[in-house]
């Protein structure tokens, strides 16, 4: 979907110098009855003694903060970069936020204080082609932030990118926007109808911008929309 207007870390490649999260692949395609893996790899850029705290949770579930004997750091020092492997099952939406507060427990209110750091990643049925999910829409800008309202045929999960550029279909076919994104946000919960809304100075009338938005059911059937 293109439109006028869309920031935070999204799905994409890591770039090492500045601070950044990123889950790879950020759709895994997964055989039924299997897991698939993706690989969150994250760089802070915090100053000592500042240091990562990293939460994670599956299908809107509890967050469980992540111990740093689940990280593999590439410099030695999971406090500042590191690589965590994490298994899905088709149907899962995982989503990982990075704070640098180790008081902050986003089970008591994710946006208070915004972690520094996020990122998500979807978990598709491997096999089948795109199945018909979403059977109506409502979606546009909203000042300083976009937001879109899927309806679909039966409970669902998505995830919304907005970025600068257009979808281009990955090696494994399915469309995503390229990193960097403007933001990306998940829709919080299992439903027929949610609304998704990603906020940023970016999304100012007149600022072109894309979004796309990736749908999936508890089966793993799965949709893309842009």
């Amino acid at each position: 979907m293109k439109g006028a207007p869309a920031s935070a870390v999204g799905m994409g490649d890591l770039n090492m110098s500045v601070p950044s999260m990123v889950a790879t692949p950020d759709v895994v395609l997964v055989d039924p009855g299997q897991t698939g893996t993706t690989v969150v790899s994250y760089t802070t850029g915090f100053e000592q003694p500042m240091r990562a705290y990293i939460w994670q949770r599956r299908n809107f579930s509890l967050w469980s903060r992540v111990d740093d004997g689940q990280i593999v750091p590439p410099t030695g020092d999971p406090s500042q970069q590191g690589n965590i492997e994490i298994e899905l099952r088709a149907g899962d939406i995982l989503e990982v936020l990075l704070y640098h507060d180790v008081g902050v427990n986003p089970n008591e209110g994710i946006g208070d204080p915004d972690p520094d750091l996020r990122t998500y990643a979807a978990a598709f049925r491997k096999g089948p082609e795109e199945t018909s999910l979403i059977v109506g829409e409502e979606f546009g800008p909203t000042g300083t932030s976009f937001q879109w309202t899927p309806a679909t045929s039966h409970p669902t999960k998505a995830i919304l990118q907005i970025g600068t550029t257009a979808p281009e279909p990955g090696s494994d076919g399915i469309p995503r926007i390229k990193p960097p994104l403007i933001g990306s946000m998940t829709s919080g919960r299992t439903g027929t109808s949610y609304t998704l809304e990603v906020a940023s100075p970016a999304l100012l009338p007149g600022n072109p911008f894309h979004a796309l938005l990736l749908v999936t059911d508890e089966q793993g059937d799965w949709q893309i929309h842009h």
